[in-house]
């Protein structure tokens, strides 16, 4: 059983521990520092109108996930578009067969708690992971990196 301990694109304290074989997965809050025995995997993920989505690491490449569906972004023919409705609202498509898998739209994150380098594309998680991925230079630097 392969449990990875992921972090939260917002806040460091909280961790989602998803099992990649069943998709089962649990929320939990640590101090930080982190105690020494909690080792974080390389990904992220968000909790968006009460879903969670995220993307971590796997021996396959990229896992993208909601809730208990994943998707093996390497085994799959995908695609991910991203929409500003407005300055408050976005909309992330995934794509797969040509059969919209997931809509999203959400309230865009607020920059309100980052430090002052940070922008948009940068905290919140579907522009983040939609830029990952937008053309095939960016696409092969993110599956190398999410390939453990």
């Amino acid at each position: 059983m392969e449990i990875k301990y992921i972090r939260n694109m917002d806040d460091v304290s909280l961790l989602c521990l998803y099992n990649l074989e069943t998709g089962e997965y649990q929320i939990r809050k640590y101090s930080i520092p982190l105690p020494a025995e909690v080792r974080t995997d390389i990904g992220f993920f968000a909790d968006v109108n009460h879903d969670i989505f995220g993307v971590c690491s796997s021996n396959h490449g990229p896992v993208f996930f909601k809730n208990a569906e994943r998707f093996y972004l390497k085994q799959i023919a995908f695609s991910m578009e991203h929409h500003k409705l407005n300055d408050k609202t976005g909309e992330f498509l995934f794509i797969t067969n040509n059969e919209v898998r997931i809509d999203e739209v959400y309230s865009i994150t607020t920059l309100v708690d980052y430090d002052v380098w940070s922008q948009e594309k940068d905290v919140d998680f579907f522009q983040w992971l939609n830029n990952a991925v937008k053309d095939d230079m960016s696409r092969n630097r993110f599956f190398n990196y999410y390939t453990r």
